[in-house]
């Protein structure tokens, strides 16, 4: 089975967090965008400082590790209101 991966990048600090994986982009979307609303989380009161990236893909069959260069697929700003 396919899985996407993905990395949140912290622009003000200029990194990016521990990779995840999910098996849809709309699913890795949508937990970014729970984020917004976690008291916990730092996106609650920071979320224009976030941007979700893919960043490759895993084959969990075989563990093949395909890297891609990293894309935007969600806007902190877009979430954070």
């Amino acid at each position: 089975m396919k899985q996407f991966m993905f990395s949140v990048r912290d622009i003000a600090v200029g990194t990016y967090d521990r990779p995840f994986t999910a098996p849809a982009i709309g699913l890795a979307v949508r937990a970014f965008g729970d984020e917004f609303n976690n008291e916990q989380s730092p996106m609650y009161k920071h979320g224009k400082d976030f941007d979700l990236f893919c960043i490759g893909e895993f084959n969990a069959e075989d563990g093949a590790l395909l890297p891609l260069t990293p894309y935007i697929v969600a806007r902190g700003a877009d979430y954070f209101v």
